[in-house]
Formats: structure tokens, C-alpha cells, sequence
């Protein structure tokens, strides 16, 4: 006779261990390390297991744990860490560049090294860290016009990214603590 098995249990820990590769692998490129096998591996392993979350969340519906009601916000996380692999490799192709360039200003590094601490501080972060960065990222918007080099635009790109992944981070975090209060 075999008994079922809850899957709640698993897939948490599943989720925790992949939040926690997608934020090392975004700490690395936000310190302006360069691309090497300490950044990649983490890259690499959030994209794959991508799949094998995807394949847990699908029996979630059908799960006796107390996270099958979570199933709506686990897809939702899901395809919010899957986003991060297309903004965060944006973001460090512009780092790099402004690296090359000696565009990484000192009020640039600081909203960078902010970004870093909020990401670090995981499920615990405050929320509210979102709003105050995207008036910092705001703040460093230069101006673009016919006499803007190619140094601008590609902090202009950068800045973008930035916002896109503060958004990105709140919306992570947020929904990881949802997860968390369907959890036993």
C-alpha cells in the first residue's frame, strides 16, 4: 500500500533554493563582477530548473498539502523568475559596457549596491524598498538627445533594466510570502 505524498513540502523548498540561485546569480552581475563560471552557474541553474519547477506546479491543483490553494501564486512566481533571466542578462551586458566606458558613477554603484542589500535580504526585505529605488533610478536619468553618446544611452538602457527588475524583485518577494502563508 502506498500512501500519497504531500507535494507543499517540496516544492517549497524547491522554490527557496531557486529564489536563492536567481538572487545570487543577480547579486553577481549587480557588483559588476565579470562573467565567469561563478556568475554563469547560477544563470544556468535557475533556466534549468525552470522545467522542473513548472512540472511540480502542475500537480499542485491536485496536492492534499495546505499549498494547493497556492497554486495560482506559484505559476505567477514561476513566470516572474523566468523574466528575470531576459532583464538581468540585459542589465549585465550594460554594466559591463559601462565598466569599459568608466561610466559607473558613484551615485550609479550606490543605487546598485542598494539594489544588492534589498536583494539579499530575501523574503525578509521591505516592500516598500521598490518605491525608493525607482525615485533613486529616476534621479540618475540622463538627458537623451542629439548630443547624447553612446556612454548615455547605454546607462539610459541600463536604468530601464533597473526598474524592471526592482519591479521584478517586489513582485517576487511578495509573492513568496503569499506562498508562505498557505504553508502548514
Amino acid at each position: 500500500i502506498a500512501f500519497p505524498v504531500p507535494l507543499g513540502p517540496a516544492l517549497t523548498a524547491r522554490l527557496d533554493n531557486w529564489l536563492r540561485d536567481a538572487a545570487d546569480w543577480t547579486v553577481g552581475v549587480l557588483s559588476g563582477a565579470p562573467e565567469d563560471a561563478a556568475i554563469a552557474a547560477p544563470r544556468r541553474k535557475v533556466a534549468a530548473d525552470a522545467v522542473e519547477i513548472a512540472a511540480l506546479a502542475t500537480h499542485l491543483a491536485y496536492d492534499t498539502s495546505n499549498l494547493q490553494t497556492a497554486t495560482v501564486p506559484v505559476v505567477v512566481l514561476h513566470q516572474r523568475v523566468l523574466l528575470l533571466l531576459p532583464v538581468v542578462s540585459g542589465a549585465a551586458e550594460r554594466i559591463r559596457l559601462l565598466r569599459e566606458f568608466g561610466g559607473i558613477t558613484s551615485p550609479l554603484r550606490a543605487v546598485l549596491d542598494r539594489m544588492i542589500t534589498w536583494i539579499q535580504a530575501g523574503r525578509l526585505a521591505d516592500l516598500s524598498e521598490a518605491t525608493k529605488l525607482h525615485a533613486e533610478i529616476d534621479a540618475l536619468e540622463p538627458p537623451i538627445d542629439a548630443t547624447a553618446d553612446w556612454t548615455v544611452i547605454v546607462l539610459a538602457g541600463l536604468l530601464v533594466r533597473l526598474r524592471e527588475l526592482t519591479d521584478l524583485v517586489h513582485d517576487i518577494i511578495a509573492l513568496r510570502r503569499q506562498i508562505r502563508l498557505e504553508e502548514p
